[in-house]
């Protein structure tokens, strides 16, 4: 594609990329079309981040490293030149960083990323990644300043401060290439009633190196001749004006240009001659509130990671743990028997979005991916007109693993452990942000904590809530903590819940509450989770409340995470999906029934496999030390094993359980012919699971 004049004299970024525009984007709706439609093809749009936010976008800049060292010495006379790998053509933002030290770091984390920088250093998407990586005392920073340069040169120059001389220095030097930033939407016909919603913003190495501002423009130009118009404009400088980072939001309206057709282009211009930034367009997007589509409810899946069903007062528990989780309950429709299909993170939450067990998805832990021909509910949503936003925790469900597919936002909140009162409020004021703003259309909303989770962040007046003997065991402190814990979580969720109330999102909302797995403690002789398939660890709340479903109903037959996906998309009235292997929950929401079903639920990740195969009555678990039977009619917390005195009956489950994993097998394998492709784990994932106690 041939560059734009301004391109060519090197003063403006402002290059053509055509994006596919979305057909009849803009003409009068038919009755069943989408309330939102998005331009373009999935494909089309890289994941971008700003500010810790992930939005489909183009261009999205993607860092080069050119050169890296953790340990050479600084010359003399301050000048350290570098040979750069040669980079691909074009114009570039050059930065690079240095750090200088005296001593090689010693502590356990940093060390093992000192030690295996190189490869390390892609993994953290290039800002600041030497940063990230090694980058606190003993070592001290020497600021380079970042240039802008046509081509990316033979070697760069770094430079040191005199009372650096003498030390020794660690370096990484990115090639951030600047990308086309204008895009063509196509012809489009408008009406009444729409606008076209926009997000934008400039890649954060831009603003930190102190780049210039950006001019962001929509533009209408008419069929055949006549002037263009600027419909929309908006500068953006965010070196300078705080307010200005991270993801931009604006609707233009495009009632005035009712009739008329218009081809619709957007240009970002930087205000500097010679000097560049990294602007970026999240996917646009037209809002129609015309279209039937617009009486679709809302739905919000609340994710409380790691908790056991029968730690909820609903539930049953003796201790007061959840006042909020109850009232919802009393007001809508609460399983009795949910059953998690994994007892971790990651594969239990890919299960919830694909309906596919995780011996099928593939999606173990945060290394693995999500097979391209495996759709997601966030998908599907978003193909029936939804506005769709995640807001997730912790280095388990990481967005470019697949989780971030089908959304228009994917925020991961990755704490460092620091935190003293855990990750939660602030993720809820983000939904609450967010809904504030896209509340009033079709939504989808994906919120998950890790609140429950160890270690146990409360404050002070939740501690000593629930106490215990001073003579207690370890599995009893721990419990208490945990259930202290969970109260504390259940207060925050109280206040959601009125956000939700008080604003009338709720009135057309179907709220989901849930957990991906339980956790131990000492039942089955450990404490903790991911090492067992047994009732603790797999059970889990789920309740369901919307205006129109029966109040305090209870359903007893058990059901599965895998069963979340095919129940939103029919309370959405969206079309089943082939792939999806759950049932709809509708007629059991409805006071209805549905076939008894048998469940299965693994762990496949941390130690060797356990298979658990759950039917009404029996539990049968198959793990290395021999298959085992319970009675869950007469024995719930699955204390007696029945395997040697029904021997029949356990060789039936045993059958039947290697079925499954033949079947789930053959299942994998024909939706991801590549297989998995393993990811290699950031070093602010790696801290995140070390502070969750995952890894050592």
């Amino acid at each position: 594609m041939a560059a734009s004049p301004a391109r060519k004299r090197g003063t403006v970024l402002c290059l053509s990329v055509l994006v596919t525009a979305l057909a009849c984007a803009c003409r009068a709706p038919a009755p069943d079309e989408p309330v939102v439609r998005r331009f373009g093809a999935d494909g089309e749009w890289r994941h971008c981040t700003l500010a810790g936010e992930r939005r489909p976008a183009a261009p999205c800049s993607l860092p080069e490293l050119l050169a890296s060292a953790n340990d050479v010495p600084v010359p003399e006379p301050g000048e350290l030149r570098v040979e750069l790998a040669r980079a691909r053509s074009g114009p570039v933002l050059l930065f690079a960083e240095a750090y200088t030290f005296e001593e090689p770091p010693v502590d356990p984390g940093t060390r093992g990323a000192w030690e295996n920088l190189g490869p390390l250093l892609p993994t953290t998407g290039g800002h600041r990644g030497l940063a990230h990586l090694i980058g606190r005392p003993p070592l001290r920073e020497a600021p380079q300043a970042p240039v802008t340069l046509p081509s990316v040169p033979a070697t760069a120059t770094l430079h040191f401060a005199p009372e650096d001389r003498g030390r020794r220095a660690a370096y990484a030097v990115w090639a951030w290439p600047i990308e086309p930033s204008r895009i063509d939407l196509g012809q489009v016909r408008s009406h009444r009633g729409v606008r076209l919603a926009l997000g934008f913003g400039i890649q954060e190495a831009a603003w930190d190196a102190g780049g210039p501002p950006v001019d962001f423009v929509l533009v209408a130009k008419p069929r055949g001749r006549g002037p263009k118009r600027i419909l929309w404009q908006r500068r953006l400088d965010p070196a300078r004006v705080e307010a200005d980072r991270g993801w931009q939001e604006t609707e233009v309206d495009l009632s005035p240009q009712a009739g008329a057709e218009l081809r619709l282009l957007l240009a970002a211009r930087t205000a500097e001659r010679g000097r560049a930034s990294l602007p970026v367009w999240a996917r646009p997007a037209l809002i129609d509130d015309t279209s039937a589509g617009a009486a679709r409810p809302g739905i919000i899946l609340l994710s409380l990671d790691t908790l056991r069903a029968d730690h909820v007062s609903a539930y049953g528990y003796a201790r007061r743990t959840t006042p909020a989780l109850d009232r919802l309950a009393a007001s809508g429709v609460l399983f009795e028997q949910a059953v998690a299909p994994f007892p971790s993170t990651t594969a239990s939450h890919m299960t919830m979005l694909t309906s596919l067990l995780p011996c099928a998805h593939g999606v173990l832990g945060p290394g693995s991916l999500l097979g391209q021909g495996i759709p997601t509910l966030a998908e599907r949503l978003a193909a029936q007109g939804y506005a769709t936003a995640a807001i997730t925790e912790d280095g388990l469900i990481k967005g470019d693993i697949g989780f971030e597919r089908g959304f228009d936002t994917y925020r991961d909140l990755v704490g460092t452990g620091s935190e003293p009162l855990g990750l939660f409020d602030r993720g809820i004021a983000l939904a609450r942000a967010w809904l504030e703003r896209h509340g009033r259309l079709p939504f989808f909303l994906f919120l998950h904590t890790y609140q429950v989770h160890i270690p146990y962040k409360v404050p002070d007046h939740y501690k000593g809530l629930f106490p215990v003997e001073p003579t207690a065991s370890e599995a009893r402190r721990q419990e208490a903590d945990y259930d202290a814990g969970l109260r504390h979580a259940d207060d925050l969720v109280a206040g959601f819940v009125a956000f939700l109330e008080q604003s009338g999102v709720l009135a057309h909302t179907f709220l989901v509450v849930t957990s991906d797995h339980g956790t131990e403690f000492d039942d089955h002789g450990g404490i903790g989770h991911a090492h067992g398939v047994y009732e603790e660890q797999v059970r889990v709340p789920l309740i369901v409340v919307h205006p129109t479903l029966p109040r305090g109903r209870r359903v007893h037959p058990q059901v599965g995470l895998v069963d979340l996906a095919p129940t939103l998309l029919a309370l959405a009235g969206a079309p089943a999906v082939p792939t999806f292997t759950g049932t709809s929950l509708v007629p059991l929401l409805r006071d209805g029934t549905v076939p008894p079903r048998d469940l299965f639920a693994e762990q496949l990740w941390w130690e060797p496999r356990h298979t658990l195969l759950r039917t009404a009555r029996y539990a049968w678990i198959d793990k290395p030390g021999g298959l085992e039977l319970y009675d869950l009619v007469n024995d719930p917390r699955e204390q007696r094993n029945l395997g040697r005195e029904r021997a029949d009956l356990a060789a039936e489950g045993g059958r039947r359980i290697a079925e499954f994993r033949t079947a789930c097998q053959r299942l994998q394998l024909a939706l991801r012919s590549n297989g998995p492709t393993p990811t290699p784990l950031d070093p602010e994932r790696v801290r995140a699971l070390r502070a969750l106690g995952y890894v050592r």
